[in-house]
């Protein structure tokens, strides 16, 4: 809408994701989408008039091929970078959109995208709620593409708090622990709050995951860090054997960070940020 000037607030960064190429970091906020380039500095800004579903964005993840997508609660958005993203005749990048900006999902009209991950064979992994509540899980292969259900009804998609791909299958953190979903399986439940002997203690809420090289999964929780060896790459049988990492405070962790080209696990809690 040429003329008009969007304001919303773009402090409050609700998810964030950065390609392949390293180049640029995508923040999801309620003011939209920001654009940050490292190298120098720039952060651009992208919003309704850029063909966002509105302003407020939920989350954000890049794919493989360098798709950049958007949960909003209205759907989901993509933007094609495949071509290439050039600065524009102002020098802001938002003006050089390739592909016409944004481009609403119709796959999705309506239902309010509550996470997202990258998806190893392209596309994203989508956690979605409808207007009546029901939430789903799936996935979009590319731009344009169906929503392809991998579970219904399974779980609780208002209370997803994190996705993670792993490879064909995702998992998903929840405040009753975490789910395993796989094309052609039943969903697989890990109940943290259950120690090896069967008994249940305190409840242990999931807010974060991430991969171990080993083929394991960390938990993060509100009763600190947990590992769920050979969770990953279809072996899960040795989940049962979670258990509480000792030497993490027992504080509610809120992040988790695998760091890049190294074995190495940043984790944020209550307490502070440590490292594994």
């Amino acid at each position: 809408h040429p003329g008009w000037l969007s304001l919303a607030p773009q402090r409050h960064v609700r998810d964030l994701a950065a390609g392949g190429d390293g180049l640029r970091v995508w923040l999801a906020t309620w003011g939209g989408v920001l654009c940050w380039t490292p190298a120098d500095g720039r952060v651009e800004r992208h919003a309704s008039d850029h063909g966002l579903l509105g302003n407020a964005v939920r989350c954000v993840a890049v794919d493989p091929a360098g798709v950049v997508w958007a949960g909003q609660d209205a759907g989901l958005c993509a933007l094609d970078l495949t071509g290439g993203l050039t600065d524009g005749p102002t020098g802001g990048l938002t003006s050089g959109l390739t592909g016409g900006g944004w481009a609403p999902q119709a796959a999705l009209a309506g239902r309010a995208v509550v996470r997202l991950a990258a998806r190893a064979a392209g596309g994203v992994w989508v956690a979605v709620r409808d207007a009546d509540g029901r939430g789903a899980l799936g996935h979009v292969a590319a731009p344009g593409a169906p929503f392809r259900v991998l579970v219904e009804d399974a779980l609780a998609c208002t209370d997803v708090a994190a996705l993670l791909a792993d490879g064909d299958a995702v998992w998903t953190a929840t405040p009753w622990g975490v789910f395993g979903c796989r094309a052609g399986e039943d969903p697989v439940f890990v109940d943290l709050s259950v120690d090896a002997d069967g008994r249940r203690d305190v409840q242990v809420q999931v807010a974060a995951l991430a991969p171990d090289p080993d083929g394991g999964l960390w938990a993060g929780t509100n009763w600190g860090l947990f590992a769920l060896p050979g969770a990953l790459g279809g072996g899960r049988g040795g989940t049962a054997a979670a258990a509480r990492v000792p030497g993490v405070p027992a504080a509610p962790v809120s992040a988790l960070a695998r760091e890049w080209g190294s074995e190495r696990l940043w984790v944020v809690t209550d307490a502070g940020v440590g490292v594994l």
